[in-house]
C-alpha cells in the first residue's frame, strides 16, 4: 500500500503534465519603487515570483495579483501612509491596496532604518524619534509587514492566494500567514490539509 507522500508526488506529476509544464506558476507581486537601481533586489524575488514593477503614473490592475511590495520606502512616504493621505502617487496606491485587502510588505530606505534604529532615549531630540517610530507603528498597526531588503531572498506569499491546481505540503510549509485561499476545484492533498490543520492556517475557496 502506498504512502500519502508518494500518493501526493504522483498526483504533482500528473497535474504537471495535464498543465503541460514542469513548474509551478508562479504568484504575482506588485514591485513599487520611485528609484531606479533596484534591479539586484528584484532579481532575489524572481525565482519565487512573477514581478509587475509599478512607476510612477503606473496604471494598475489588481487582477490576478497576489501581494505587493515596497522598495525603499522613505521617510515623508512612510509618513503620509500613516496619516492616510492619497496625495502622492505612492500614498494613493497604499490606500488602494488596503481597499482591496492585499497584503502588503515594504523596505526601509537605509537612512530611514538608521533613525528608527536610533536610541530614542539618549538621542537629543527624543520626541522627533519617538514621532518617526510611530509612524512605523502605525503603518504595521494597519497589518503591513516590514522587511529587511537582507532577507528578500526568504521574501514569502503571505495570507493570500496560491495559483496552482495542486497544493502540496510543501506549498503550506512555505506560506508566511495563517490564511489561503485558492481557486474552485484546486486539489489539496491529505497531507496538506493535515500540514495546514497543524500550523493552525485556514484554506478559503473563491
Amino acid at each position: 500500500m502506498m504512502d500519502s507522500k508518494m500518493i501526493e508526488t504522483i498526483v504533482k506529476e500528473v497535474i504537471s503534465q495535464l498543465e503541460g509544464i514542469g513548474h509551478s506558476v508562479k504568484p504575482k507581486l506588485l514591485v513599487v519603487s520611485k528609484e531606479e537601481g533596484m534591479e539586484g533586489e528584484i532579481n532575489v524575488l524572481l525565482k519565487d515570483w512573477e514581478i509587475v514593477r509599478v512607476h510612477n503614473q503606473s496604471k494598475i490592475s489588481f487582477n490576478d495579483i497576489q501581494q505587493a511590495l515596497f522598495l525603499n520606502v522613505h521617510q515623508d512616504a512612510l509618513a503620509r501612509m500613516a496619516a492616510g493621505f492619497t496625495d502622492t502617487h505612492e500614498s494613493k496606491l497604499f490606500a488602494d491596496l488596503i481597499y482591496h485587502e492585499m497584503p502588503i510588505t515594504m523596505t526601509l530606505e537605509a537612512s530611514l532604518q538608521k533613525l528608527l534604529d536610533v536610541n530614542g532615549k539618549t538621542h537629543r531630540y527624543p520626541n522627533y524619534i519617538k514621532k518617526i517610530v510611530t509612524f512605523k507603528e502605525t503603518v504595521e498597526g494597519f497589518g503591513v509587514n516590514f522587511q529587511s531588503v537582507n532577507t528578500l531572498k526568504a521574501f514569502k506569499m503571505q495570507d493570500s492566494q496560491i495559483l496552482k491546481k495542486l497544493i502540496t505540503q510543501e506549498d503550506i510549509e512555505n506560506l508566511v500567514g495563517k490564511r489561503l485561499t485558492v481557486k474552485p476545484r484546486t486539489i489539496i492533498t491529505p497531507l496538506a490539509k493535515d500540514k495546514a490543520r497543524e500550523l493552525g492556517i485556514e484554506i478559503y475557496f473563491t
